[in-house]
């Protein structure tokens, strides 16, 4: 089975993405986490559900479990020291990110074999 990933780098002065997103396994992750010589923080369900997969990796720590549901308080939390360092994204570099195919799609798929 795999995953949404989403690799954070800690630093002192707060985080940084490290890592583009995609779906890995937690043993890929964990594999590339042991070859990685950052520290990082594991967010989300996943990091909780697979707790076990990253417990003795060095430099890996889990986030606080109120970041596992991200609330918009938690999200501001982990903005917070990018607005500090005044690290911000223009509005028109913002791009959607979309960790599935749209139900819509596979349902047309789907027809499209039946029709034929």
């Amino acid at each position: 089975m795999r995953y949404f990933t989403l690799i954070i780098v800690k630093f002192l002065a707060g985080y940084k993405e490290f890592l583009s997103q995609r779906f890995s396994s937690p043993e890929d992750l964990s594999a590339e986490l042991l070859a990685s010589n950052d520290e990082v923080q594991l967010v989300g369900d996943g990091a909780i559900r697979y707790a076990d997969h990253f417990k003795d990796l060095k430099g890996v720590e889990p986030a606080e479990p109120g970041l596992a549901f991200p609330s918009a308080s938690s999200l501001v939390q982990l903005a917070h020291a990018k607005a500090l360092r005044e690290d911000f994204v223009k509005p028109s570099e913002l791009k959607p990110l979309y960790l599935k195919k749209p139900d819509a799609l596979e349902i047309d798929k789907q027809k499209r074999r039946v029709d034929r």
